[in-house]
């Protein structure tokens, strides 16, 4: 039970426009999305703005601070569906004429699967070394893709998409609401704690190398 807020949550929204379509895109600050959930977020921005069920997309950001149900709570329920809703309206008014850009690049060494094959045949995610893990269940996906909107005299919009898993700072926020980063001094970039990323990397069985690449992606601000 969070009994405290380290930082806020946020519900952000894209929308985009073919001139006679909208879709809309959010990323979340939630654990998960129930199905349940989505049925009533799809219905409130059908009823408000006129989007059906199929031009949404609820991603979310998967924080281990955030609410592990969304439904259970009608309170918290009730500000989170006004908050999608509000971003809706936000992102509706922002559309402007842009150009898309799409470019891919690769990751590999700094994701790899939790699944691992044991020394006895089976499977488990996140083993020790007790278990004895042979090799990983399989490859990752180490392409990461990216889309750039360059809008006229807007901010261009930015999404960049690689396969990794939840790395927060659950251990520095106990009982608190969090989207599990911390904002850099000057406010301009969302930061991970040094700390926190090189103690998870330094668990058993992560791949050689996988520290190093963490400490340059953090000294280089990405």
């Amino acid at each position: 039970m969070a009994t405290k807020i380290a930082d806020p949550l946020y519900a952000t929204c894209t929308a985009l426009c073919d001139g006679k379509n909208v879709a809309l895109l959010y990323h979340l600050d939630v654990k998960s999305i129930p199905f349940a959930f989505f049925e009533t977020v799809t219905k409130r921005l059908n009823k408000n703005f006129g989007i059906p069920t199929e031009n949404v997309i609820l991603n979310a950001t998967h924080s281990h601070n955030s609410p592990t149900s969304l439904t259970a709570n009608t309170r918290w329920l009730q500000k989170t569906l006004n908050g999608i809703s509000a971003a809706a309206g936000d992102a509706l008014r922002d559309l402007a004429p842009a150009e898309a850009y799409i470019s891919k690049g690769d990751t590999t060494g700094f994701a790899f699967v939790r699944r691992y094959l044991l020394a006895d045949g089976t499977y488990k995610t996140n083993p020790g070394s007790a278990d004895k893990p042979v090799a990983h269940e399989t490859e990752a996906d180490n392409e990461m893709r990216t889309i750039r909107f360059d809008r006229k005299n807007k901010k261009d919009v930015l999404m960049v998409n690689f396969q990794t898993h939840y790395g927060g700072a659950t251990g520095l926020y106990p009982a608190q609401l969090s989207a599990d980063f911390i904002v850099s001094e000057d406010g301009a970039m969302p930061v991970q704690p040094q700390e926190q990323m090189i103690m998870e990397v330094e668990q058993e069985p992560y791949p050689a190398g996988t520290k190093e690449i963490a400490v340059r992606l953090i000294n280089a601000g990405d």
